[in-house]
């Protein structure tokens, strides 16, 4: 056979394949080894950028019922309470929140990460942490600071790189989200965990995140002689409250805690209140002014105004409900005053511009910043009757409270804020500041400084003694005595009785008028 020009196919067409699957392959494990340095090298990047970033990371453990499997009733068996009150419609939170950035110092979280959980009030909560005695330095919760009954800011603590804390919440409410900010920084969250369907499971891990809770809450086994929810009378309709700044977080803690009752026991019934801030002196008089217009009875039927003192009633169309007593206090910014406070006469010479620095009434160098409330706050009438006694003021020379307003010339400044937050704010954050505001909100603000009076503090046995005399009978007013049959009757009947005292004194530091016998403040809380 002639093979002469004949090309053998034989072996040549595979060996030709396998060298060009050999070149690829190689070719892929190079681009695979490029492709990998280059996300090792992008990893490392955002790793040492983070590492010089302020950056925490947070994430949702558990946010959920605590008795009873999600959207099925309660366990009629159980009974949640909490330092002696019960909780109506408990929930835990479980919220652990990592260091991914740089190293931080307690002075990075002057803006610290605020914690919310709309629709739902806080009862108490605990922290524990990596490492463990990392958990030490936040404190108990009453010192963790509460802008409002739902939400509260994370203690100031120096975090390294990689430390982490969990902060476990038990809640009163129904269902809802959790939600984290931090002005001061960035705060990443990162995705949750799937929560295990199986009920069994949920509780497990509501009962887990219990056992971190401080001793006041108590797991009551079944008694059938006590009831679950608290006994309430509840309507539907729609009220709303007017007033008094410094009383309006702890009336906003109860309409929470009524809304809460009045939903588990009648869940018909759909009480809504509206709880706003003014002054005292403009919402009580609207509520007159309204009230003597009407002639459907609506204002005494859904209106309501906190006030600071007894209010001037001299027509007698007011209806007053009394809450406690309320204590105030001299509040200046940390280092301005010494320890032992001021007395009244040199508080008298601050307020009426005889000082520029505090070294005339023997504190510090620093310049004198005056923080007052606005004209017809119920504290400013407490202050200008109790303190400065009819004494005359310094004007008002400062629009910011830093610095004076073009033209002015006093070596002072003075400036004026409309609700006691912004009071305790403005002294948080400004050298020199000093003003006057609620003793107990006071203790939220971390460089607010509470101050002696005459040697005297905002105590209990100095008020009964009249040694102290910064304070005012918290009031409520309506139009009138609401009807029968109405949200406002519903709620003020809830306020009066012994639980809503007991939240009020415990959460709020109001003093029961009961406590007092044959002094000066047992006259004020009998009195109209």
């Amino acid at each position: 056979m002639n093979t002469r020009g004949a090309v053998d196919s034989g072996p040549y067409p595979a060996i030709v394949l396998d060298n060009l699957g050999q070149n690829v392959f190689g070719f892929l494990q190079v681009l695979a080894a490029i492709g990998s340095i280059i996300t090792a090298v992008g990893l490392l990047g955002d790793w040492l950028r983070n590492r010089r970033k302020k950056q925490l990371n947070y994430r949702v453990h558990w946010n959920g019922p605590m008795t009873h499997a999600a959207g099925q009733p309660f366990d009629p068996k159980l009974e949640v309470s909490y330092a002696g009150t019960a909780v109506t419609l408990p929930e835990i939170a479980v919220i652990r929140v990592a260091n991914t950035g740089a190293d931080l110092k307690a002075s990075d979280f002057h803006h610290r990460v605020l914690i919310r959980f709309p629709g739902r009030v806080i009862q108490t909560a605990t922290a524990a942490s990596e490492p463990e005695d990392l958990a030490t330095d936040f404190g108990d919760f009453s010192g963790w600071g509460r802008p409002d009954a739902s939400s509260f800011l994370v203690p100031a603590v120096a975090l390294e790189h990689n430390d982490k804390y969990r902060l476990s919440v038990l809640l009163d409410g129904p269902p809802g989200e959790v939600e984290a900010s931090w002005t001061g920084g960035k705060l990443v969250p990162e995705k949750a965990r799937v929560r295990p369907r199986r009920t069994a499971l949920a509780l497990g891990g509501a009962t887990l995140a219990l056992l971190g809770l401080s001793a006041g809450l108590y797991l009551v086994p079944d008694r059938p002689t006590a009831p679950t929810v608290m006994a309430v009378t509840c309507h539907s309709g729609t009220m709303t409250v007017d007033g008094s700044t410094a009383v309006r977080p702890a009336l906003t803690r109860l309409a929470a805690v009524f809304a809460a009752r009045c939903r588990a026991a009648h869940p018909d019934a759909d009480p809504q209140i509206v709880v706003n801030e003014s002054s005292s002196g403009e919402a009580l008089r609207e509520l007159i002014t309204l009230g003597q217009r009407s002639t459907d009875q609506v204002v005494r039927r859904t209106r309501m105004v906190m006030y600071d003192g007894a209010a001037a009633d001299p027509d007698q169309v007011l209806a007053r409900h009394t809450l406690g007593i309320g204590v105030f206090g001299l509040v200046a910014h940390e280092g301005a005053i010494p320890d032992r406070g001021l007395s009244v006469g040199q508080i008298r010479t601050l307020w009426n511009g005889q000082a520029s620095t505090f070294s005339v009434v023997g504190g510090s160098g620093q310049r004198v910043r005056l923080v007052s409330r606005q004209d017809g706050s119920g504290t400013r009438a407490a202050f200008e009757r109790q303190v400065l006694a009819g004494t005359t003021k310094a004007k008002v020379t400062s629009s910011n409270c830093a610095d004076q307003d073009p033209g002015q010339t006093a070596d002072y400044v003075h400036c004026v804020q409309m609700t006691t937050e912004s009071v305790l704010s403005t002294v948080d954050s400004l050298d020199g500041a000093i003003g006057y505001a609620d003793v107990h909100l006071a203790r939220n603000y971390r460089h607010v400084q509470v101050l002696n009076i005459n040697g005297h503090g905002p105590g209990e046995q100095d008020i009964a003694a009249e040694a102290y005399r910064f304070w005012a009978v918290e009031n409520l007013y309506t139009f009138g005595e609401p009807p029968e049959g109405t949200v406002l009757k519903d709620f003020l009947t809830f306020v009066a009785g012994d639980g809503a005292r007991g939240l009020l004194t415990k959460e709020f530091g109001y003093l029961p008028c009961s406590r007092f016998s044959n002094d000066e403040a047992a006259k004020a809380c009998a009195s109209k």
